[in-house]
């Protein structure tokens, strides 16, 4: 028999291998910025 994994085991699970891929991971916040372009989230370097 397999072990459920709950919601917080599969995000750990994930960004525990987005962290091995050397992915910059950010936590989400709520914060109104309008239309978005001044979230974090809208902005990659290269």
């Amino acid at each position: 028999m397999t072990k459920k994994l709950s919601m917080q085991d599969i995000i750990l699970t994930l960004q525990k291998y987005w962290a091995s891929c050397g992915a910059n991971l950010m936590q989400a916040y709520d914060n109104e910025v309008g239309a978005g372009t001044q979230s974090p989230y809208t902005f990659f370097t290269g």
